[in-house]
């Protein structure tokens, strides 16, 4: 059908949201480097960042600080994903644009998912329907370039390399990452191992351990998880 894929830029100080005082900000990645400092190290684009977001969002708006802050003019970028494309294409005041996510170490990597249509497997089947189906789904792919205006990147080759997809120019660079989409595994029970995976990123970019070893932790309490989920079911 259709894929996601992640673009711009986004950042959030944890998982939960904004922290809600500068001393629980503090507490969790160190105190800002001083006036006089000229390091511009994480630490100090995290504050930097953190610091835009609270002069432009209100408390009750803390879970969408960072992207509410872009669209005030305080932030100038925010890692983000394509369903915000049309929301920024209505703002009047500032013409934001997109961007493919840069290269970490040599390999790119983004984040994406799909919508699907599925025609399960069953005991008995109404011949009829299932070819009403098959029917529907053929001619949706065919025509999902009108699906792609709501910000989707067409799964069908022939359309996503189509003029009329490369006339959605806030869409190119999404399209130009859908070589370095990942999806996660088709398991049971992989939301609970992801979770380890975001609590070890969050872990190194907020400084509380070496990166590797945050990183390493987390992929050996995320294969546990999977270890232990196969047996609950009975994969």
């Amino acid at each position: 059908m259709s894929s996601a894929t992640s673009g711009g830029c986004r950042r959030r100080a944890s998982r939960s949201g904004w922290p809600a005082s500068t001393s629980a900000f503090t507490a969790l990645i160190g105190a800002p480097a001083s006036a006089s400092s000229t390091a511009r190290g994480p630490r100090t684009c995290a504050w930097a960042l953190y610091e835009a977001a609270l002069a432009a969002c209100r408390p009750s708006s803390a879970d969408h600080a960072d992207y509410l802050a872009l669209k005030n003019g305080r932030n100038v970028f925010n890692w983000q994903g394509i369903w915000q494309v049309n929301d920024v294409a209505t703002l009047k005041t500032f013409e934001i644009g997109t961007a493919q996510i840069p290269k970490i170490g040599g390999n790119g990597g983004v984040w994406g998912n799909s919508h699907q249509f599925v025609l399960p497997r069953k005991t008995t089947t109404d011949e009829n329907k299932t070819n009403a189906s098959r029917y529907f789904i053929n001619w949706f792919t065919k025509n999902a370039i009108t699906w792609a205006e709501s910000a989707k990147v067409p799964a069908r080759k022939d359309l996503a390399d189509s003029g009329q997809f490369a006339a959605m120019t806030a869409l190119k660079s999404f399209g130009a990452d859908v070589q370095y989409v990942h999806f996660p595994p088709s398991v049971p029970g992989i939301d609970d191992a992801l979770a380890e995976l975001y609590t070890g990123v969050n872990t190194a970019v907020l400084l509380k351990q070496d990166p590797a070893a945050a990183l390493t932790a987390s992929a050996q309490r995320a294969n546990k998880i999977l270890t232990d989920n196969a047996k609950k079911y009975g994969v």
